[in-house]
C-alpha cells in the first residue's frame, strides 16, 4: 500500500485505486465509440446533438462553454447538424440577434439512439456488479460528481452526454452548486 501524495488524507492508498483513471479511460473510450456509431457522428456531435436536447434554446456561446471547445468549434459542430437535419437555428425570444439552437424531430429520435448505446455499454459494465455493489458505487459516485461539480464551476459541462431522465430524482450537480 502507498499513502496518498497529496496529503489530504493519512490512510493507505490500495493500488487498485489508482486504476480508477484507467476504469474511466475504458468506459468513456467505449462510451465515445458507441455513441458514435448510433449517431454517424464524431468528434462533439453527440455531446452537442444531447446537450442541445437538453437545453432547448441554448445559445452558441453557452454550447461552447458546455462542450469545452472554442466558438468556431461550436459553431462549426453546429452547422454539421443544421446540414444534417437534426438542429435548426431560431432568433431566441427577446432578442432577435441571439441564436437559440433546438433539435428538429429527426435530432430528438438520434438523440434517443445516442442515449440508448451510452445506456448499453453503461449496463454492460455495471453488470459486472452485484446489486448491492451497483447501489453502493451509485452513492459514491453522487458523492463525488457533486465534489467536482463544484470545483468545475458548475458549468455542466460533465453533464454532456446525461440523460435528464436518469436525473429526475434529484441532479447531483445541481444539488452541489451554491445556492445563488
Amino acid at each position: 500500500t502507498r499513502r496518498c501524495v497529496s496529503g489530504s488524507y493519512d490512510f493507505p492508498v490500495a493500488d487498485p485505486l489508482h486504476r480508477l483513471s484507467a476504469l474511466v479511460t475504458a468506459l468513456d473510450d467505449r462510451i465515445r465509440a458507441a455513441v458514435e456509431v448510433a449517431s454517424g457522428l464524431a468528434g462533439s456531435g453527440p455531446d452537442a446533438l444531447l446537450t442541445i436536447g437538453h437545453v432547448p434554446g441554448l445559445r452558441v456561446d453557452d454550447l461552447a462553454a458546455m462542450l469545452r471547445v472554442s466558438h468556431s468549434g461550436a459553431v462549426r459542430t453546429v452547422d454539421r447538424l443544421v446540414a444534417a437535419g437534426l438542429v435548426v437555428r431560431r432568433a431566441a425570444p427577446g432578442d432577435r440577434r441571439t441564436v437559440a439552437l433546438r433539435l428538429t424531430g429527426p435530432g430528438e429520435r438520434l438523440r434517443q439512439a445516442v442515449i440508448a448505446a451510452r445506456n448499453r455499454e453503461i449496463d454492460a459494465a455495471l453488470a459486472l456488479l452485484e446489486p448491492g455493489q451497483q447501489r453502493a458505487l451509485g452513492a459514491l459516485v453522487d458523492t463525488m460528481l457533486a465534489g467536482v461539480a463544484v470545483r468545475a464551476g458548475d458549468d455542466h459541462s460533465m453533464c454532456r452526454l446525461c440523460d435528464p431522465d436518469d436525473c429526475a430524482a434529484g441532479c447531483p450537480v445541481d444539488d452541489a452548486a451554491p445556492a445563488t
